[in-house]
């Protein structure tokens, strides 16, 4: 059916839009939108190797060093922490990978984020103390680089940041951190000041009011770690910098710094990173130091400009006191010169720093730069401003009025006295800086409030809490107050307080051994116009029994109160070793039991030593003691050596006493004997040997000198009897000596049941060194010479066989020299036969005179007839006893006689 007329005029009438209304779409249109989804294949882009160290996360670090530098905030956190991790449970990768974790953990200190920050301080922190001086110096001005960018950078936390990193790298490399002072030092005045305009020099404090920090706590940090930088620079100054650039694996030339690389060697330190080592063509590389030196191989502290920093930097500093020091109207109204807590650390830093921009200009003055700060340019500021409130207190209630305890903790950590002590330690400075005209005229007005200061400190009148911590800065103001000559009056009240601190200090503490330096070094030295006599008298009296104390409480001191006891004897300070004090303290230093001389070490036991020729009188108990010690195993030989020496020494001085002259005598004769006469019995008691047969009078018995796990023993007594005979050769009377010294020895032997073999060695060795024997002790001589050898011929199994040796020859050889000696031998051996004899004194004689014809003594024999005929009357009688005992001759006699026929035949 056909459309009507009115239908198909609507299909062609034209559609009217509203406004606001979107166009429909039409019927046909193609909807050409889609979706996609993500897909993550990171395990699958891993390249690295699986056998490397991983982290939890099973990240290489390698992978570490890649995402160092994302863009992402939470991947560089990742990456710093997985550093940490990696390098905590594998700290072989410190060394192997130095290079790159320096680099990249360095490139974050200066990150956007705080927390990226923190972890790589916290990397710094565990690895720096694995790696030393030497192997991170190559890298060093890298880290010192990124040190100097955090130090200035823009952002307030940052630089905040930046002295956590420098106390780390001060604490582990102080002696690089001054090689690279050009660098820092100047960023602490960039860090708290700013130039007053454009292209001027002046500077003045500047202050961020956005900062989370206050001015003054922020100051007060940057001046602590300024402080730490200068005191490094006066300890390590002038320290060699060789052999701390390179690794031990290197292998460097003497006089080159080429350094070769091995391909195959694994090496301690990756220099370079390995893409650069596989580039190379040349065997060797040569890496500078960029360490800057002088001629001297001292480092250039800012290349000679150390004065213009400290020029710079001083009126900053005043600045800072003056906006933390109290004002005047505070005074006034306050009824003192309070501090509150967050102001005394701000200034107790700015007078360390100054007392140590003093210290370095002195020690790296030159005559066109030296002391800017010590030609009194500052006096006028330093007591304007240090001087005009003092002595100051601290308002403790007040700072800590409303804060938690840690913050009390961090407020309060400097104590007024010490803040006042400090002050008077930079003002005693300028003591004779004045001109001539104000020299004449009077002691500056700020000289007796720093005296009646320090003594009321003395004195407890601030508390006792500070006093024994501050001992060594008192010294230090008396020093100069002594040295200088100021104030006669008040500093001997001063030095008076100081050796009552002395005397009530514990004697392990740190504030005895600084008093104690000071005393030794003033009270004799020049300036005893402030020291009086009483004091003096009381100090060197109290020296005596301070030394036992300090060699079980404090070693420290010990070398320090024997020096001064020392040197006071030198200048022969009355009182000090009189015999009363002697006899009563000092006898126990040399007194082995008591256990002072050993615990010393070798240089002091030798000073202790050297006392003895300053002492007034050496009775028998003072040698008693000494002989003790010179026989006591812990004490050397040399030692003893020495002490012979310097008792020598004294003994031939004009004004020796003829009743300590026999003392002396009586003190090397026990030294050569080696036993006591007490210690003779009881060792023979105890000596099975004792029941061995042996020829002459003597019955020889061992001790330890010969015993196989004594060895040392023989060596140490043969050094000491060789000392003492040569000591005896420098009397002047010598023949004299030798008689009373023998007299002493034929006293000792009398009725003694046994003579030990030290004894009877420390005599023969005597004899052997005499030009001239006395006739009165030949007899003893070569009787003693026969009892010796006849011993210790049968001694074939000793492991000592050196020693057996060497006496076994002595004794033949001074058997020789004694007139009558080899008659001697001779005779008791064929005397032997007209009694019953057993077969082991016949082997005994046979191998004694067989010993003797040998080592070329067969030619002495000769010339002396009457020998030979008793030897031929030896032979015989062995000869008869053989054939009459048979059957009871063993294999031994047997093949002795035939060799004793032989020697007898060549001899006739």
């Amino acid at each position: 059916m056909a459309k009507s007329k009115k239908k198909r005029q609507q299909d062609f009438q034209k559609v009217k839009l509203k406004v606001g209304k979107k166009l429909k779409k039409a019927d046909n249109v193609t909807n050409a939108s889609f979706r996609t989804r993500g897909i993550q294949i990171s395990q699958q882009l891993k390249t690295g190797d699986a056998s490397q160290p991983s982290t939890k996360k099973k990240q290489n670090i390698t992978d570490l060093f890649s995402q160092c530098r994302h863009y992402s905030t939470s991947v560089r956190v990742e990456a710093v922490n997985g550093l940490k991790e990696l390098i905590t449970t594998n700290p072989e990768l410190v060394h192997s990978h130095l290079s790159d974790i320096l680099e990249r953990v360095a490139e974050l200190l200066t990150d956007k984020d705080s927390i990226v920050r923190q972890g790589a301080i916290r990397v710094f922190k565990f690895m720096l103390p694995l790696v030393s001086e030497k192997h991170i110096s190559p890298f060093f001005s890298l880290l010192c680089a990124h040190l100097c960018c955090a130090m200035t950078h823009i952002y307030d936390d940052i630089q905040v940041g930046s002295l956590a990193v420098l106390d780390l790298l001060l604490e582990n490399y102080p002696r690089l951190m001054i090689y690279k002072s050009s660098q820092v030092l100047s960023n602490f005045i960039e860090q708290i000041s700013r130039q007053q305009g454009q292209g001027q020099s002046k500077r003045s404090l500047s202050t961020n009011p956005n900062s989370a920090t206050s001015s003054v706590k922020w100051r007060s940090s940057v001046l602590n770690r300024l402080q730490k930088f200068l005191s490094a620079i006066l300890k390590f100054q002038g320290a060699s910098t060789e052999g701390t650039c390179v690794s031990d694996d290197l292998e460097m030339s003497a006089t080159s710094n080429d350094v070769t690389f091995t391909p195959d060697e694994v090496m301690s330190v990756q220099t370079f990173p390995a893409y650069i080592r596989n580039q190379w063509v040349m065997p060797g590389f040569v890496v500078s130091s960029s360490i800057s030196k002088d001629a001297d191989g001292k480092a250039d502290i800012l290349n000679g400009k150390f004065p213009e920093f400290a020029a710079t930097l001083m009126p900053l500093m005043l600045e800072c006191w003056v906006e933390s020091a109290p004002s005047k109207d505070t005074n006034k109204t306050s009824g003192g010169n309070l501090l509150s807590g967050d102001n005394v650390g701000m200034m107790y830093n700015i007078l360390q720093v100054t007392q140590l921009l003093w210290e370095c200009i002195n020690a790296l003055s030159t005559e066109e730069s030296g002391g800017t700060l010590g030609h009194g340019q500052y006096l006028k500021e330093f007591e304007q401003h240090f001087m005009a409130s003092f002595p100051y207190s601290v308002n403790t209630r007040a700072s800590t009025k409303g804060k938690g305890k840690k913050q009390q903790a961090d407020n309060v950590q400097v104590s007024a006295e010490i803040l006042n002590l400090t002050i008077c330690n930079i003002m005693t400075h300028f003591i004779g800086e004045r001109s001539t005209s104000q020299r004449q005229s009077h002691d500056p007005a700020w000289l007796p409030m720093v005296t009646k200061y320090l003594n009321d400190f003395l004195r407890g009148k601030y508390g006792t809490a500070g006093v024994g911590q501050s001992a060594r800065t008192v010294v230090n103001i008396l020093e100069r107050l002594v040295a200088r000559g100021h104030v006669r009056g008040p500093v001997l009240g001063i030095v008076t307080e100081v050796y009552n601190r002395f005397q009530a200090a514990n004697i392990s503490s740190t504030e005895k051994k600084v008093y104690m330096q000071f005393f030794a070094d003033t009270m004799l030295a020049d300036h005893t116009q402030f020291i009086s006599p009483q004091l003096k008298t009381k100090f060197l009296h109290s020296l005596p029994e301070l030394l036992p104390l300090c060699t079980k409480e404090n070693s420290e001191i010990t070398s320090l109160v024997i020096n001064t006891i020392k040197k006071a004897a030198c200048q022969r300070c009355s009182g000090l070793l009189d015999r009363e004090l002697f006899n009563r303290v000092g006898q126990q230093w040399y007194d082995p039991q008591q256990d002072v001389i050993t615990r010393l070490t070798s240089e002091d036991q030798r000073s202790l030593i050297c006392l003895l020729y300053y002492v007034p009188d050496i009775g028998i108990e003072l040698t008693k003691i000494l002989v003790s010690l010179a026989r006591c195993p812990d004490i050397s030989a040399n030692l003893v050596s020495f002490m012979i020496q310097v008792l020598q020494n004294r003994f031939l001085r004009s004004d020796m006493r003829p009743e300590e002259a026999t003392v002396h005598i009586g003190f090397l004769t026990n030294l050569l004997l080696g036993v006591s006469r007490s210690e003779i019995d009881s060792i023979a008691e105890v000596d099975n040997s004792a029941q061995c047969p042996t020829m002459g009078g003597y019955n020889i018995v061992k001790n330890s000198v010969i015993d196989s796990e004594n060895i040392a023993d023989f060596e140490r007594q043969s050094f000491i009897v060789e000392v003492v005979c040569t000591s005896v050769q420098q009397f002047y009377n010598t023949d004299q000596v030798v008689e009373v010294m023998f007299g002493f020895i034929e006293k000792t032997l009398e009725n003694a049941s046994g003579v030990p073999l030290q004894l009877a060695f420390g005599i023969c060795k005597f004899a052997e060194s005499l030009a001239c024997m006395p006739s009165t002790v030949v007899f003893l001589i070569s009787t003693l010479c026969v009892s010796l050898v006849s011993h210790l011929v049968t001694w074939q199994h000793s492991n000592n066989q050196n020693a057996i040796k060497v006496m076994l020859e002595l004794g033949c050889n001074l058997l020789l020299k004694t007139p009558g000696g080899v008659e001697n031998l001779f005779t008791e051996a064929k005397d032997r036969f007209s009694k019953d004899i057993s077969m082991d004194m016949v082997i005994l004689i046979m191998k004694t005179v067989m010993l003797f014809l040998t080592e070329g003594r067969q030619q002495c024999m000769r010339s002396r007839p009457e020998c030979v005929q008793t030897l031929l009357d030896i032979h015989t009688s062995l000869q008869t006893y053989l054939t009459q005992h048979k059957t009871l001759v063993p294999t031994e006699a047997e093949k002795l006689f035939s060799n004793f026929s032989y020697l007898v035949s060549c001899v006739k």
